[in-house]
């Protein structure tokens, strides 16, 4: 007996291993079916799909091929879709609806803002969604989130990956009454005071599941009452707002430059965008002075609408209600290679319609001077030279300038991105809601995602090559095409198993 106690542990011991051994490849091999099964595109299933192809196919079209990734308005998802069938492929299922950008990185991660102000008693600080910044990887899987949702600070719009772990963040940045006068703000102060721009730059530190925030530019260190510094924004000068005065900078993209270090971007209600330098400290970017270019944070390059520094006035104007402003890669074809592309809305262009072509409830919205619209997409060159910039208008070449079909403008929100082949995808978030172009129902598509072809015979024209439209009809704020190559890299890194 005392030798069998011995016999019977071991025995148990191997018997026990052995089930452990057999668990364990089970569980390895039920766990990497599913994580390939999770991370494989799954593109087969149109009656997933929040919106459906139009039909717009012809011999002759040559649309890019890809995958097209958008976050409507009102919806908590993220979609990855085929272009060739218009099903979804991806999905992410957000616990926010977006605050207002997605991107898909290099390595599968999804970088989303987030509208989490819904429910909360700090609503919409600045009366505009955002307030939170997430990334996701491949699989739907939360890898941090922050939140800039306190006065004085609100994310919105817009968010810019660096890289990874490095996310440039749009920050609406309020000062009260007593705060903007004493910086020399006369005019337009019956209300509690303005929401100006800031830009922060996030960290992820995954050692210590942490993020930081090691640098900040705001725009209120780079006000004037000097008419023509074309260095600084004139604190009196109003814009075009069209939800009050408060509302003065409505800072609506930010993007960035590697090769230059330099960050771009966007007010919707000054009608310009901006460029500042990238690699000055925090302490530098409140001054004029510092950084590579020697200019601090003060502007390095301004177009849109010159009248604001005294270089022209309304008739030199160029921008109207502008969103999305982004640096075309080097490596793009169309000889537009590292100019800047924009989705020019149109908010009260001159040569816009009149009234009659508003929904009569929006009319105070629609028409600011009874005009509105078209929409232009357009491409510029600046005249760089090492990254320095002249800031007379006359000198920045407008070198791309089309008009998008009438039933397709997108006076509020919207962007245009050129593809490799030099075709042109725009989202055009129009709706019937009020929410898009605020024009009759009967004038306008649903919000739709299209690819144009640019004529090589006829300057500015070209033709429709590739049609989808959302069913629903907030639209989405951007559509980005990613190429078949890019997301096939992805698959491949976050599915080492799948054959």
């Amino acid at each position: 007996m005392s030798k069998s106690k011995p016999y019977f542990k071991n025995s148990i011991f191997k018997f026990s291993t052995s089930v452990l051994i057999f668990c364990t490849i089970c569980l390895t091999a039920c766990n990497t079916a599913d994580s390939t099964t999770d991370c494989a595109l799954d593109c087969h299933n149109p009656s997933t799909s929040p919106g459906f192809l139009v039909n717009v196919k012809s011999p002759s079209f040559n649309p890019s091929p890809g995958y097209v990734l958008f976050s409507s308005k009102t919806s908590k998802n993220t979609y990855l879709i085929d272009k060739e069938t218009g099903t979804v492929c991806q999905t992410w299922e957000g616990k926010y609806e977006p605050g207002m950008s997605v991107y898909l990185l290099p390595n599968g991660n999804l970088l989303r803002s987030q509208n989490i102000t819904i429910g909360r008693s700090n609503r919409n600080l600045c009366g505009y969604p955002g307030g939170g910044i997430a990334m996701y990887d491949w699989n739907d899987n939360l890898i941090w989130s922050y939140e800039i949702n306190s006065m004085p600070n609100q994310q919105c719009h817009d968010v810019y990956p660096i890289s990874p772990d490095t996310v440039l963040v749009a920050v609406w940045e309020f000062r009260d009454s007593s705060e903007a006068a004493a910086l020399g703000r006369n005019v337009h102060l019956n209300g509690s005071g303005l929401w100006g721009a800031a830009i922060w730059k996030l960290v992820y530190d995954d050692s210590t599941d942490s993020v930081s925030v090691p640098w900040k530019w705001s725009i209120w260190d780079h006000v004037t009452t000097v008419k023509k510094d074309s260095h600084k924004l004139h604190i009196n000068y109003t814009g075009t707002p069209n939800s009050g005065y408060v509302d003065w900078i409505h800072m609506n993209a930010v993007t960035y430059n590697k090769r230059l270090d330099q960050i771009m971007w966007s007010s919707r209600n000054i009608n310009e965008i901006y460029i500042i330098d990238a690699s000055t400290t925090t302490a530098e970017a409140a001054t004029d002075t510092g950084g590579k270019y020697g200019k601090g944070g003060d502007f390095l390059y301004r177009w849109g609408n010159p009248q604001t520094y005294r270089k022209g006035d309304q008739s030199n104007q160029q921008l109207f209600g502008q969103h999305s402003p982004y640096w075309i890669p080097l490596n793009y074809a169309g000889g537009y290679a590292g100019q800047i592309m924009i989705n020019n809305d149109g908010f009260g262009r001159p040569s816009g319609p009149n009234c009659d072509s508003c929904i009569s409830t929006a009319k105070d919205s629609c028409c600011p001077n009874g005009l509105n619209g078209p929409t232009h997409i357009n491409i510029i060159s600046p005249g760089m030279n090492n990254g320095n910039y002249s800031f007379d208008p006359a000198l920045t070449t407008v070198s791309l300038d089309i008009k998008v079909p009438d039933s397709l403008w997108n006076v509020f929100r919207g962007n245009a991105q050129l593809l490799e082949n030099g075709n042109i995808l725009i989202d055009a978030p129009s709706s019937f809601d009020g929410s898009g172009g605020f024009r009759k129902p009967d004038t306008i598509l649903p919000p739709t995602f299209y690819e144009i072809e640019l004529s090589e015979s006829i300057e500015n024209d070209y033709k429709i090559v590739w049609q989808y439209q959302q069913t629903n009809l907030s639209g989405s704020f951007r559509c980005y095409n990613y190429s078949t190559t890019y997301v096939d890299s992805i698959v491949k890194q976050n599915c080492p198993n799948l054959k």
